[in-house]
């Protein structure tokens, strides 16, 4: 079980929705990363993406 476990550590955040994102750590790695949830925008989007101009 995550919350008796002591090698790991989980966290979470709820979404406007109502919805719950969670993650589980090692705590051996914790100095080593950066945690953060990002949000990057609707599920769905409402048209495509338009193609990126690599050409310059």
């Amino acid at each position: 079980m995550i919350d008796t476990d002591a090698f790991v550590v989980g966290v979470g955040a709820p979404l406007p929705d109502g919805r719950i994102v969670t993650a589980v750590l090692s705590r051996d790695l914790l100095d080593l990363i950066t945690m953060e949830f990002v949000a990057d925008g609707p599920d769905e989007p409402d048209e495509p993406s338009a193609p990126v101009n690599t050409t310059g």
